[in-house]
């Protein structure tokens, strides 16, 4: 009935909210223990504001339209529904991309999760710089397909299979161009500039870890519809007879299978607000 009025214009809309964004990525989010990470390197200290879900509401940004945590703060985020962040103001997401900064700069390295990359960093103390004599070397290879393995029951065949997978590599690469797009940037203190680009390898992060998931399932689709698609997913509130109620937009075409891929429900049609 509730559905049928509102196809009809009958109920009054109250507002609009984006959904799939906060519940796909928010999902992702917590089964990579990225909230307890962040836990433990506050050791106790009490801060005054939601520290890890303004990190969240800046990650989600840097995936769905990436720009600079002003228009992030004073446009973007009123169109979703993302859990915690009603009272982050500006100032919040400066202090969060600064106490970011400040743990990087305490040891960079550890915080680098492809351990592959490893091999092109160079230590210094805490710090690290990358190896441009390592880099070199590796040129030597530039242009040419060498594989290496220490198993040896695998056949030429099959190792070059498993490498096959890296054609990710060229498409990751343009996903890095996109994330890292973070101009303008209105912070002015390295520590939140530093915070302010790490939140886009933490996009990269989460773009990654559902791609796999996808890949998994044997589902496959352009990242562009994807994101179109999760962000088609809302709810709008509406008055009936005194009663409100949240209606679920249709799923589109890749919704299902992205949900799914998460591990995350899909919401109900239809939800009686309770006062």
């Amino acid at each position: 009935m509730v559905l049928a009025a509102h196809r009809q214009g009958k109920t009054p809309s109250i507002h609009t909210r984006r959904i799939g964004p906060a519940m796909v990525f928010g999902r992702l989010w917590d089964e990579l223990h990225i909230p307890q990470v962040l836990q433990r390197l506050l050791s106790g200290r009490r801060l005054t504001f939601a520290l890890e879900r303004i990190l969240l509401l800046t990650v989600l940004h840097r995936l769905f339209n990436s720009g600079n945590d002003r228009s992030c703060v004073l446009l973007w985020k009123r169109d979703y529904a993302i859990p915690g962040i009603g009272a982050v103001d500006l100032h919040h997401v400066y202090r969060a991309m600064a106490w970011l900064g400040e743990q990087l700069k305490h040891g960079d390295k550890s915080l680098v999760g492809n351990k592959g990359y490893h091999k092109y960093l160079h230590g210094e103390g805490p710090k690290f710089t990358i190896d441009e004599e390592k880099i070199k070397w590796e040129e030597r290879f530039d242009g040419k397909w060498v594989l290496q393995t220490d198993l040896e029951e695998m056949t030429a065949e099959d190792t070059a299979l498993q490498y096959k997978q890296l054609w990710m590599v060229e498409e990751m690469f343009r996903t890095v161009k996109t994330l890292l797009e973070t101009r303008p940037i209105f912070h002015k203190c390295d520590e939140t500039i530093r915070g302010h680009v790490f939140c886009s390898f933490l996009a990269l992060l989460l773009r990654k870890e559902l791609q796999d998931r996808l890949e998994a399932r044997g589902d496959k689709f352009e990242w562009a519809e994807l994101l179109r698609d999760l962000e088609a997913l809302q709810y709008t509130e509406v008055e009936n007879q005194g009663k409100r109620f949240l209606l679920r937009s249709d799923l589109a075409a890749t919704t299902a299978a992205v949900f799914r891929a998460a591990g995350v429900a899909i919401p109900m049609s239809i939800q009686k607000v309770e006062k």
